[in-house]
């Protein structure tokens, strides 16, 4: 929370937002990006697998809220997911005006 408090304000941050938050349609048809994306979310849900796992050895045989936790765990990964994307595109916005360079060409250079 204090980073994304922190990193909203920079300089070009609404620009990183911007691009983060307008959907792109035409990627959606691009098997690169369904692959990226499942990817994503298999290594974004592995601590909360052990987590569903933790709590699963609590609970009795009876229980019956499984299926709600889970679906709490994949929501809450999620939402984090998702509020973590604010603060790395703020930053990405900020490198952009830094650079002097179009958000688009600084968010597709890739790792590092």
């Amino acid at each position: 929370v204090i980073l994304f408090c922190s990193c909203i304000t920079l300089d070009g941050a609404a620009a990183g937002l911007h691009y983060y938050l307008t959907p792109r349609w035409s990627l959606l048809l691009s098997p690169d990006v369904w692959g990226l994306a499942a990817g994503q979310i298999i290594f974004s849900l592995s601590p909360g697998t052990g987590t569903c796992i933790s709590l699963a050895s609590y609970h009795d045989r009876e229980y019956k809220q499984l299926a709600e936790d889970t679906l709490f765990v994949a929501i809450c990964n999620s939402s984090f997911s998702i509020f973590g994307g604010f603060v790395v595109f703020s930053v990405v916005g900020n490198l952009a005006h830094t650079l002097g360079k179009p958000v688009e060409e600084v968010a597709a250079s890739g790792e590092g």
